[in-house]
């Protein structure tokens, strides 16, 4: 059907239908309506005449006319149109008639002027039979009305015609309105909203239509242009939604890495981090936690919003660190994201398990989905960024994306920072202590300097430089371990020591920079550097067992007292540090002018000293070394001499110190020493004099790379002479490097040279270092020889030195004997050589052979005194040594002679070593042989024959012309031969046994009885010689 047919079909419905109607009213309704209004003029005329009829029905049957006749009239009164009311009995006789007569007529339609006359129009006439009381009609009640009421009637019955005819009319044009509608407005219509949808953009509703009409035709091309243009607006929308994804994405990525350009530290970064995720991502909350894998717990570092109430904060961070990260709680979202490393979404949080509090806390916020994203750093999860929202879009794929990315920025970013952090702190601080180092503690001595300058005061502080002592020892001794345990704990304690602005530095291995301020009433800082030396000297325990006291030096330099500049003020605490170590033990020391003076004159000594030596104005000096029983020269030991120009020597303490100082310099030294004592060998064996010679080696030079090379120079200029060099080394060369010295000294041995070590037993030196460095002799150094008699602890060293040298098959030597007393007691203990003033001092080389022929040894030894090694044996050699040296103590012969101080029979009736021995041990042991009674006449003879020797040399003395002569001196040489003889002949040999007393001899003599008996031959020999006055007593 066509648009013009459905547009006419309605109207012609219409007027068709309005034509029915207006003919159907005409021709079969408008006839009845004047019988329809009588009908109903009589019924309800007859309902209003039964009313009467009830009402009058009793007063009739009494007879009550008056009462029949007011309600009559009553009735008149109420229906005016009635123009006549009739009574009539059952026999039809009329009894009561009333007509209407109303006062007004022109108030009544129905009564109208006739003349002068009323007149009353009549159309119905209605008679009722009345009912009395026993169901008998008792007579009739007629009534009149006027015809105006059935044209009343007829009237209202028309108008309701027209009325309903109009409704019809309305209907029916409603009708064909509608169809009309349905047909071309509503499909018109649709296409209008179709087109506002299509305009504000709704795309999703289809306009649907069944009709195959133009306007169906045209919904259908409408539909498929709305098809065509949703898809359009679809990759529109799709495009434009990628675009501004892709730009919130560049904006945060790019806000994000303008952020991390600027190097922020993590919490910095976490924050800005924070407000990026929260810009761009828009969640409803959000927080980063660090994730603390020793703990297994999660630490609060960022929440944002930020809780108005501290309260809720501190519920939010503690729901955060009750988050079970640990590897029990596998269906935690949290540990998936842990062992996953990737980016995790719970849709709705209040379906997933092991949450914890969150859902209940989140839960009054309307919050349901979360996302979760780690923040890796070296392939380990950092921190996690958790975003919750009331919505599930946090879910979607784009905005994860973005989640991760800015997750995985966050972590490059801490990944760079950890790594410019690790720079700086190698650049900055040391690596094991993590304290600052040089370049961070001269940057702060600039930044003070710079402070002062700029605000022209400062306050007074002091630079400290502190040295560690003996830590090369430990390294070589327990290794680098412990070495870098005792640095640590140092560090540690310099660090718990620091207060407020002090700064502790390391610069070095040992050495530790110090900036200090001045403490509440310690404004010198000696009782802080007190406090902190015997806190560093608390014993440390290393894993080893062994127990270290750490000791230090400390020098220190006040600003601005003593400058300013942080160049001259670590100078000068340098210069401070240098004096404090002439002490052994630790100590501090101030900076001081005198110390500057001290070291311009250290490097004058050191530049004159380079002068002489290529001058070769130094000379060598030779100072003997002994074997103490016999008596012999087995070596010298070079000592340098600086000559004066007044002819003296500028003592070695002045300038050894400071040529071991410098490397350049004790390398020339060392080369000078070696070409002269290989010259001075080589002088020496031309005039058939053979020895050895000593030299020290620095150990700055030894441990040069150059030093087996000028070892060699030499050696090639006096190859015979290798054999008699000995190197002595102190324990700063083995200390400094033990692997290279043992390696060093191996290709000295191994060029024919032997190897000493010198001074022994000082410092950090360890009995290990006998076994791992070769070595052919050790020297004790003289510190433990000066107090040998009077220090039982020097003693139990020397012994233990000498034990351990015997056991390793090692040559030991004693150094700085100033007294033959010294010399015997180190016999006793077993040390049979020995150098120093007791022997000889230092001599120039041409007096070195005079001096050497001089000597008289002693030539009674038996062969196993050069071996001896028990203690009995020692004692004996001790006896026989004391009794051969004080064969003559007169000036004439005692000058130039070896252990020259003894005096035995000078002494009176001092008891020697043999007394004791004779009256004790000796006659426990050999009282029984036969010779023992002789041994002790042939000791008192050589006292004897010594004591008239040292009579006639004090008569010389005196005045008196009498003097030592050579027969005197073969008599005593004769009675000590005897005497030893004898001796030896007694106490037999160390190897073959000595005869002892056998277990059913007589009882040994009383020892006091054998001393006694001694005296008195000794007071005889006194009475002889010096008269009966001598005092005897002891």
């Amino acid at each position: 059907m066509s648009i013009r047919l459905k547009l006419q079909l309605p109207l012609i419905a219409i007027m068709a239908s309005l034509l029915v109607m207006v003919s159907a009213l005409h021709y079969f309704w408008l006839p009845n309506v004047d019988e329809a209004a009588t009908a109903q003029i009589e019924a309800k005329t007859v309902k209003q005449m039964q009313v009467i009829a009830t009402s009058i029905a009793a007063p009739l049957e009494s007879g009550n006319m008056a009462l029949i006749d007011d309600n009559l009239r009553l009735m008149q009164r109420q229906y005016p149109h009635w123009i006549e009311i009739t009574l009539r009995n059952n026999d039809g006789v009329r009894l009561y008639p009333l007509f209407g007569t109303p006062q007004n007529p022109k108030d009544h339609a129905f009564v109208h002027q006739v003349g002068d006359g009323i007149a009353y129009r009549q159309s119905v006439h209605l008679t009722l039979p009345i009912i009395g009381t026993d169901d008998k009609r008792i007579g009739y009640l007629q009534v009149s009305v006027d015809d105006h009421e059935l044209e009343q009637v007829e009237h209202y019955t028309i108008l309701e015609a027209q009325i309903g005819l109009a409704v019809l009319m309305l209907l029916v044009l409603l009708g064909g309105l509608l169809v009309q509608d349905r047909w071309v407005t509503k499909p018109i219509r649709l296409l209008v909203m179709a087109t506002q949808r299509l305009a504000k953009g709704q795309y999703d509703t289809a306009l649907s239509t069944a009709s195959k009409d133009e306007i169906g035709q045209l919904a259908i091309s409408f539909d498929r242009m709305r098809h065509k243009v949703h898809r359009r607006e679809q990759s529109l929308i799709k495009a434009r939604t990628e675009a501004e994804r892709l730009r919130d994405t560049y904006a945060a990525l790019s806000s994000l890495n303008s952020f991390i350009a600027e190097r922020p530290a993590p919490a910095a970064l976490f924050r800005r981090a924070g407000e990026i995720i929260q810009q761009s991502l828009r969640p409803d909350f959000l927080w980063i936690a660090r994730v603390d894998w020793q703990a297994l717990r999660l630490h609060s570092e960022v929440v944002s919003p930020q809780p108005e109430q501290p309260e809720e904060l501190a519920h939010i961070e503690q729901a955060i660190a009750a988050i079970r990260i640990d590897a029990s709680s596998e269906s935690n979202v949290f540990q998936r994201l842990l062992l996953s490393a990737e980016v995790q979404c719970l849709p709705d949080i209040f379906k997933t398990p092991a949450l914890g509090a969150w859902p209940f806390l989140l839960k009054e916020f309307g919050i349901r989905s979360l996302a979760l994203a780690p923040i890796m750093r070296q392939n380990r999860v950092e921190a996690i960024v958790a975003i919750f929202s009331a919505r599930d879009e946090v879910c979607e794929q784009a905005k994860l994306k973005l989640f991760g990315e800015l997750a995985e920025r966050i972590g490059l970013s801490l990944e760079d920072y950890a790594k410019e952090q690790e720079l700086q702190r190698n650049a900055l601080y040391d690596p094991m202590t993590h304290l600052p180092n040089r370049t961070l503690f001269m940057g702060r001595l600039t930044e003070l300097r710079a402070k002062a300058l700029v605000h022209r005061q400062s306050s007074p502080f002091a630079i400290g430089i502190l040295d560690l002592m003996g830590l090369k020892s430990i390294n070589d001794r327990l290794g680098h371990n412990s070495g870098d345990r005792v640095v640590n704990e140092a560090a540690r304690r310099l660090e718990t020591f620091r207060q407020g602005e002090d700064l502790v530095a390391r610069l070095s291995g040992d050495e530790f920079g110090l900036i200090l301020y001045p403490r509440a009433g310690d404004p010198h800082w000696h009782d802080t550097l007190k406090r902190l030396l015997n806190d560093l000297g608390t014993p440390l325990t290393l894993p080893e067992g062994e127990i270290v006291n750490i000791q230090a030096h400390i020098g220190l330099a006040q600003c601005p007292g003593d400058g300013r500049h942080p160049e001259s003020l670590l100078r000068r605490a340098d210069l401070a540090l240098h004096e404090a170590k002439l002490g052994e033990d630790s100590g501090y020391c101030f900076f001081h002018p005198k110390m500057e003076e001290q070291m311009l004159n250290r490097h004058r000594v050191q530049r004159e000293f380079l002068e002489s030596i290529h001058a070769c104005h130094l000379v060598l000096h030779y100072q003997p070394q002994m074997d103490v029983a016999s008596c012999r020269v087995i070596g010298f030991e070079a000592l340098i001499r600086w000559p004066l120009a007044n002819g003296g020597h500028r003592p070695a303490n002045e300038f050894i110190g400071l040529v071991e100082a410098d490397g350049r310099l004790i390398r020339s030294l060392g080369r000078y020493v070696l070409e002269q004592a290989l010259s001075q060998l080589t002088t020496w064996r031309a005039q058939g004099f053979e020895t050895t010679v000593s030299i020290n080696i620095g150990a700055r030079h030894l441990l040069a790379p150059e030093f087996l090379e000028d070892v060699d120079t030499a050696l090639r200029k006096h190859p015979v002479s290798r054999t008699a060099l000995k190197l002595e080394i102190t324990e700063t060369a083995y200390l400094s490097d033990l692997e290279k010295t043992a390696e060093v000294l191996a290709a000295c041995r191994a060029r024919g040279l032997k190897i000493a070590l010198d001074d022994f037993g000082t410092g950090y030196a360890s009995l290990s270092y006998l076994q791992r460095l070769p070595c052919d002799q050790i020297k004790i150094d003289q510190s433990f020889i000066r107090q040998l008699l009077d220090n039982p602890q020097n003693q139990a060293i020397v012994a233990a030195l000498i034990t351990a040298a015997r056991l390793l098959d090692i040559e030991i030597i004693a150094e700085g004997v100033e007294t033959a007393e010294h010399a015997l007691r180190l016999l006793e203990m077993g040390c049979l050589l020995a150098q120093g003033y007791a022997a000889a001092r230092p001599m120039p080389p041409e007096a070195v052979i005079d001096w050497t022929r001089q000597q008289q040894p002693n030539q009674t030894l038996p062969e196993w005194a050069h071996h001896a090694a028990t203690p009995r044996d020692c004692r004996l050699l001790a006896i026989a040594t004391e009794h051969h040296l004080s064969a003559c103590l007169s000036c004439e012969h005692a000058e130039g002679m070896a252990f020259g101080d003894i005096s035995i029979a000078g002494q009176g009736l001092s008891v020697c070593r043999f007394e004791y021995w004779y009256a004790a041990e000796g006659l426990a042991l050999f009282g029984e042989h036969p010779d023992f009674d002789r041994l002790g006449e042939a000791h008192a003879l050589t006292h004897k024959t010594e004591g008239l020797a040292c009579e006639t040399c004090q008569q010389a003395e005196d005045g008196c012309e009498h003097a030592v002569t050579p027969a005197a001196m073969a008599d005593i040489r004769d009675a000590q031969r005897a005497f030893f003889e004898l001796f030896w002949s007694v106490v037999g040999s160390s190897e073959t046994g000595i005869t002892t007393r056998s277990a059913g001899g007589t009882a040994p003599k009383d020892p006091s009885q054998a001393l006694r008996n001694l005296r008195e031959r000794a007071i005889a020999w006194c009475d002889i010689h010096q008269g009966p006055d001598r005092d005897t007593t002891e």
